[in-house]
């Protein structure tokens, strides 16, 4: 027999000698208490001591589970109460937290990471420019725009495409070109408005919008550009109405690791980090309650939420599951982005009366998966990517007016 040293809390305690071969180890369980495992174990089989969790390597529980399913703690909700541990129990408890591993912040700069925009600045459209001959004043011109397509003319170098080069790029094309009319002419280029680089910050602040960047900007400057965080009254009394800790930044279609709460209320600079082109700054609200039920459901979205919402309400009224969901394990989201508590919910045990509903409660994520998985920081990418996605598109069928309200062709009559 093999005996994992682990410690039963309450009235648990003095069952344990009881519990033997009938434990499910489906609980979160704090070292130096004693927990027996059956005498058909092997040493592969052994229990994991992790982070005050349980795990058995290499089996799977007699419930048909695997190791993370309801696993429970106090503090966890529990609607239906009761906490079942040995396999003829009928109902186990919701699951418990399980606070998500630290996630490393890149510390910012005063200067954008070597080979970035502000080490070699690139043209685009919309930027505008000054250009002269040497020895020849009379052939300067001046406020020059870079076209939509990119390309831009000077005297007889015309359409020239200066989308994507640098100043001194684009001056060696020009000379190349106005070389077969002049003498060795050099040209000068004077930036003077560079639009094309541009970052977009929407959400809870007053003035959301695109905003150009002709200088490295931080994400407070940013913030502060959009004047501030929009402010309202409760109770009387002026609060913010943004809710850092579901705010996020998306770079390159992905989420970026900035933790609002401590940069916007603890004051941790370190978090203030330096913007690229096209960064997208989403301040979410403080008064919406909205959950989000994304992955795969027939009409993945936010909802509404209400005091008696669960796991199984909430996906029903998204049109339920598709077809490739996979129900034993739906992962909710609880909490802020970059430090998420995260529960796994077994949809299937929940239908057939063998485990509670999960109770939701504001703002929390559900994420169901199209295939099987183990450990929920497999997903914790996908699902967040995926919030900050609905996230960003609720705001704007919200916030956006619309454009078209009447259609542009006739109807065409039915023969």
């Amino acid at each position: 027999m093999i005996v994992a040293a682990v410690v039963l809390s309450g009235a648990a305690r003095g069952a344990a000698p009881a519990l033997r071969d009938d434990v499910a180890l489906r609980g979160d369980v704090a070292l130096n208490d004693t927990v027996a495992l059956s005498d058909d174990a092997t040493p592969r089989e052994a229990v994991t001591l992790r982070n005050g969790e349980t795990s058995r390597k290499g089996t799977t529980p007699r419930d048909g589970t695997t190791p993370r399913d309801g696993v429970t703690s106090r503090g966890a909700p529990a609607p239906c109460g009761g906490l079942a541990l040995a396999s003829g129990s009928s109902l186990s408890e919701s699951p418990a937290p399980i606070e998500a591993p630290a996630r490393s912040v890149p510390a910012p700069t005063g200067k954008g990471p070597a080979g970035s925009w502000t080490q070699h600045y690139t043209l685009g459209p919309g930027d505008v420019l000054d250009f002269s001959l040497f020895g020849r004043p009379d052939l300067t011109r001046v406020d020059l725009f870079v076209e939509p397509d990119g390309n831009i003319s000077y005297l007889q170098a015309t359409g020239i495409h200066a989308e994507g080069l640098t100043v001194d790029e684009l001056r060696a094309k020009l000379e190349s070109a106005l070389s077969v009319y002049y003498k060795l002419p050099r040209v000068m280029i004077a930036p003077k408005e560079l639009h094309s680089k541009k970052y977009f910050i929407l959400g809870k602040v007053e003035a959301a919008g695109a905003y150009a960047m002709d200088h490295p900007v931080t994400l407070v400057e940013a913030v502060a550009q959009a004047k501030g965080v929009e402010l309202g009254l409760v109770e009387d009394k002026t609060v913010e109405l943004c809710d850092y800790a579901h705010s996020f930044i998306l770079r390159n279609g992905r989420h970026l690791p900035v933790d609002f709460q401590k940069l916007f209320v603890n004051g941790d600079t370190s978090q203030n980090v330096v913007l690229e082109p096209n960064d997208y700054i989403y301040m979410a609200s403080a008064i919406s309650n909205n959950i989000f039920i994304l992955g795969d459901v027939r009409n993945p979205g936010s909802q509404g939420y209400n005091a008696n919402l669960s796991v199984t309400g909430a996906i029903a009224l998204r049109g339920g599951f598709t077809d490739t969901a996979y129900r034993d394990r739906v992962l909710v989201l609880r909490g802020s982005i970059e430090h998420p508590q995260h529960f796994v919910v077994n949809i299937n045990r929940t239908l057939h009366g063998q485990q509670c509903d999960f109770h939701l409660e504001p703002r929390d994520v559900i994420f169901v998966n199209s295939r099987p998985w183990q450990f929920a920081e497999e997903l914790l990418d996908t699902a967040i990517s995926a919030f900050t996605t609905a996230a960003t598109t609720t705001w704007t069928s919200y916030s956006v007016p619309v454009l078209i309200s009447h259609p542009i062709f006739p109807a065409l009559n039915s023969q």
